[in-house]
């Protein structure tokens, strides 16, 4: 499937389809990831953002993480309002999950993103858009 996502997509799909024989939640929770991230390679923001807060149903890790790229997302997409509230719930996130007491390195990168946009909100009207 290299160099053709659409086939990567369809593949994904059909290993998630809710009428599969065999459910492995950890392969499961793989392929979604992976789905996600070719969404996302495909420039399908909306898709690529649904299956990424999507994890934060199937998977413990970083839901900072997830909220962030969504947000990402939704900002490409032009839905500046769902890119603001995810942006604003995502450091609550980065507080539910610690390794060693420390937050993990993508979280890091993300703190301080937040925090050099918290003084922008509203996102749109701050930072400004262009299109």
């Amino acid at each position: 499937m290299a160099g053709d996502p659409e086939s990567a997509i369809t593949v994904l799909q059909a290993g998630l389809a809710p009428d599969r024989k065999n459910v492995f939640l950890q392969a499961d929770a793989l392929l979604v990831f992976e789905l996600a991230w070719v969404f996302l390679s495909q420039c399908r923001y909306e898709d690529a953002a649904k299956t990424f807060i999507q994890m934060t149903e199937i998977n413990t890790w970083s839901h900072a993480t997830y909220y962030f790229i969504a947000a990402g997302c939704h900002w490409s997409l032009g839905n500046f309002e769902e890119a603001q509230r995810l942006l604003e719930a995502t450091p609550a996130q980065i507080d539910k999950r610690k390794i060693g007491n420390k937050d993990l390195p993508t979280e890091v990168f993300i703190k301080k993103k937040c925090a050099c946009l918290s003084f922008a909100f509203p996102l749109r009207e701050e930072i400004g858009v262009m299109r």
